[in-house]
C-alpha cells in the first residue's frame, strides 16, 4: 500500500543516514546489536551528533541522501500510481512482483547490485586494508540484508558439544599449578584505585606533533617509579565495554566473533552471575568494591552486568552530585574529586577498598568548540594538516593533558594517606 511504501521509505532513509555516520566515525556498519545504544540516546549517539558540526555532516552526506531520496520518492510515487490496480488480481500480481524485485535488488549478493547499494546507501568505499574490527565484509560479500543477518548470527555463542564444567576446572587447575610466575614482588595489604581513562593514549608516540605543554608529564613520571605494561586494545573507534570486559575477566576478545559485545550479547540473564572475574578475587579477600561512572547505567547494560560481577556499589552519571562539566561531560578533575570524597567518607568500613573511575571527558569527537578555553596549543604538525585537522589534534591534546593532571592529583592525594594505596591507570581505544 501507499502508506506502507512511505513508512518503509522514511525508516530506510533514517537508517541510511545512521549508516553513513557510523561508518565515517567507527569504520563499521550498523549492527542489530546497536539497538542497545538507543537505551541511552542522550549521552551516546546523541552526543556524537550534537557535538559534531551538523552542517559539515549534512554537506558531506548530501549527495548520498539526495540520490536515496530520489529513489524513495520514485518508489512511493509508483506505489501511489499502482494502488488502484490492487483491485484486480493481475494488477496485484504485478505490484507484488515489483515489490519482491526491489527487495531482491537490495539483498542478492550480486556484485553490481551490492556495489550500487553500498555506495549509495552506505557510502562504502573499497579499502586497501582490512581492519580487524570491521564487518563491512559481510555487506560486500553477501549483500545488505543477508550481511546484517550474517553478522548477527556469527555473534551468537553456543555451548560446545560434550562440555563438562568439572573437566574444564581440572584442566585450569592443573595449568595454574604448573604456572611460573616470574613476578616476585608482593603488593600486600593495599587499597586499590583503578582509573579507566577514556581514550588515553600518548599522542607523542607518533613523532609528528609538538605542543606548548608537556601532555603526559605525570604519566611519564609515575611510569619510571611504577610498573608499566603495554596493552593492545581490543577495539578501534569505540566499544569501551570490550576493553573493560578484558580487564575485569582476563578473557580475550580474540576468542569471540568480530563485532561481539559480551556485555550486551552474552551477559543477558542471571546465569552469568558468579562467572570468573576480577571482583571474585577482591571479595574473597574482604575488599569493598565500588565503581563511579561518568556514563549512564543503561550504556552497554552496565548496571545489570556489574550486578552479575557482584560489585558492592555503583554511582552512575544520573546519581552524581554537583557535576562539573568540561567538554560537555563530567570533567576529569571532578572525577578525581569523586574518588577522593569516597576515600574520605569511610563508607567502605574498616577493610580494604577497590574504587574505579570511568571517565568521559576525553571521549570523541574532537573539534575546536568542544572546549571553551584551551591551555594547550599545537606547535608542530604535518604540513598537509588543515585547520579542521589541527583543531581535532588540539582538542584531543587538551583532553589528554587534563587526564594526565587527574592522574597527578590522585597520586599526590594517596601520598598523604597512612594506608598503602596503589593506582591502576589505563586507557582503552
Amino acid at each position: 500500500s501507499f502508506a506502507t511504501a512511505v513508512t518503509f521509505g522514511a525508516v530506510a532513509y533514517v537508517f541510511s543516514a545512521a549508516q553513513y555516520i557510523k561508518i565515517s566515525m567507527a569504520d563499521n556498519p550498523v549492527y542489530l546489536s546497536d539497538l542497545h545504544f538507543f537505551k541511552s540516546f542522550g549521552n551516546t549517539i546523541g552526543d556524537v551528533i550534537a557535538e559534531s558540526s551538523m552542517g559539515e555532516i549534512i554537506a558531506e552526506m548530501a549527495l548520498q541522501l539526495v540520490e536515496y531520496g530520489v529513489i524513495i520518492t520514485v518508489f512511493c510515487l509508483l506505489s501511489w500510481l499502482m494502488r488502484f490496480r490492487l483491485k484486480y488480481l493481475k494488477g496485484g500480481i504485478y505490484v507484488g512482483a515489483a515489490s519482491l524485485a526491489v527487495l531482491l535488488f537490495f539483498s542478492l549478493p550480486v556484485k553490481p547490485f551490492t556495489d550500487f547499494t553500498l555506495n549509495v546507501f552506505f557510502k562504502y568505499d573499497e579499502r586497501t586494508s582490512d581492519y580487524p574490527t570491521t564487518s563491512l565484509k559481510y555487506y560486500k560479500r553477501y549483500g545488505v540484508i543477508s550481511g546484517m543477518y550474517g553478522q548477527a548470527t556469527e555473534s551468537r555463542i553456543y555451548k560446545p558439544d560434550d562440555y563438562d564444567t568439572d573437566e574444564l576446572d581440572g584442566i585450569l587447575g592443573a595449568a595454574a599449578d604448573k604456572a611460573d610466575d616470574s613476578f616476585t614482588g608482593n603488593w600486600g595489604d593495599v587499597n586499590i584505585i583503578m582509573v579507566f581513562s577514556e581514550s588515553f593514549w600518548d599522542i607523542n608516540q607518533t613523532g609528528e606533533f609538538a605542543f606548548s605543554k608537556e601532555l603526559t608529564g605525570n604519566f611519564d613520571r609515575l611510569s619510571e617509579i611504577g610498573q608499566t605494561f603495554n596493552m593492545i586494545s581490543p577495539t578501534f573507534g569505540g566499544l569501551s565495554s570490550n576493553s573493560e570486559y578484558e580487564v575485569f575477566t582476563g578473557s580475550n576478545l580474540a576468542f569471540y566473533s568480530p563485532g561481539f559485545i559480551p556485555y550486551t550479547q552474552m551477559y543477558t540473564d542471571p546465569s552469568y552471575e558468579g562467572t570468573p572475574n576480577f571482583f571474585d578475587v577482591l571479595q574473597d579477600n574482604g575488599y569493598y568494591t565500588k565503581i563511579i561512572s561518568a556514563w549512564e547505567e543503561s550504556l552497554f547494560d552496565r548496571k545489570k552486568v556489574y550486578s552479575f560481577f557482584g560489585i558492592d556499589d555503583t554511582d552512575f552519571r544520573e546519581e552524581l552530585k554537583n557535576v562539573a562539566i568540561k567538554a560537555k561531560r563530567p570533567s576529569d578533575d571532578y572525577r578525581a574529586d569523586c574518588c577522593i570524597d569516597f576515600i574520605a567518607s569511610d563508607e567502605y568500613g574498616d577493610g580494604n577498598y577497590f574504587v574505579m573511575l570511568n571517565t568521559a571527558q576525553l571521549h570523541m569527537p574532537y573539534y575546536e568548540s568542544k572546549y571553551s578555553h584551551y591551555t594547550v596549543d599545537v606547535t608542530k604538525a604535518p604540513e598537509y594538516y588543515n585547520n579542521s585537522m589541527l583543531a581535532a589534534v588540539r582538542c584531543y591534546a587538551q583532553g589528554l593533558y587534563d587526564a594526565d593532571r587527574q592522574l597527578g592529583k590522585l597520586y599526590d592525594y594517596i601520598c598523604t594517606l597512612d594506608e598503602r594505596t596503589i593506582i591502576i591507570f589505563y586507557g582503552d581505544h
